[in-house]
C-alpha cells in the first residue's frame, strides 16, 4: 500500500512560520530556525544548501552596502531555491530516458523491453508531476492570501507591537519571491506533461 502523499505546506503562525516541504520540516523565526531530522542525509545536505545560500546572500548584501533582508524571508528563499532546483535537475535527468525508449520503440529495437519500460516510466513522471503540483498549488495558495503573505515578514511583525500595523506593501517582496518560484516551478511542470505526451 502507497504512503500517504506528503503535501508541502508553509504556514505562518503568530512568532514563527512552518515549512513542511521536500526534505525540509522546520520552524522559522525572525532570527533562528529549527531544522527536525537534521541527521537525515537529505536534510543534512539541503540544510547545507540553505546555509550556503544565507552566506553568499549575507556577503552580497555586505559588498554592495544593502540593507540587510529578513532572515525568514532569507530562508524560505533558499528553502524555495534548493526545491525548485532539484525539480529542475530531476526534470532534466528524465528527459534523456524518454528520449532513448522512445528512440528504441520508433526504431523497432528491443520492442518488449521498450514498451515494458513505458509504464514505469509514466507512473514515475505522473508522481514527480503531482510533487511539482502540489508545490505550485501551495504557493498560489499562499499568493492569494494577502494577510499570509504579510504575517510572513517576522521581523516586521516583531518590531511593532500590533501587527494590524503592519504596512500592506510589506507582502509585496514576498509575492514577487513566491511569483520567481512559481514560474521556474511551471517550467518544470510543462517539461513533465511534454514527456508524459
Amino acid at each position: 500500500e502507497d504512503a500517504p502523499r506528503s503535501v508541502p505546506k508553509i504556514l505562518p503562525r503568530d512568532s514563527c512560520i512552518l515549512v513542511a516541504m521536500g526534505p525540509f520540516r522546520a520552524v522559522v523565526r525572525h532570527d533562528m530556525v529549527l531544522v527536525f531530522n537534521p541527521s537525515q542525509p537529505i536534510t543534512r545536505f539541503a540544510v547545507g544548501q540553505v546555509e550556503h545560500f544565507l552566506r553568499e546572500t549575507d556577503a552580497e548584501e555586505q559588498q554592495f552596502g544593502q540593507e540587510r533582508s529578513p532572515f525568514e524571508l532569507l530562508v524560505l528563499d533558499a528553502m524555495l531555491a534548493y526545491l525548485t532546483e532539484a525539480y529542475a535537475r530531476r526534470s532534466a535527468l528524465f528527459l534523456p530516458v524518454v528520449n532513448g525508449v522512445l528512440d528504441q520503440l520508433r526504431n523497432h529495437i528491443a520492442d518488449s523491453q521498450a514498451l515494458h519500460l513505458l509504464v514505469p516510466l509514466r507512473n514515475g513522471l505522473e508522481s514527480f508531476r503531482q510533487k511539482v503540483d502540489d508545490m505550485l498549488s501551495m504557493l498560489e495558495l499562499l499568493m492569494d492570501n494577502d494577510e499570509d503573505m504579510l504575517h510572513l515578514n517576522l521581523t516586521e511583525r516583531a518590531k511593532v507591537d500590533h501587527p494590524v500595523e503592519l504596512d500592506k506593501a510589506l507582502h509585496d517582496r514576498v509575492e514577487l519571491m513566491l511569483e520567481h518560484y512559481h514560474r521556474e516551478l511551471m517550467v518544470s511542470k510543462q517539461q513533465i506533461v511534454l514527456m508524459i505526451s
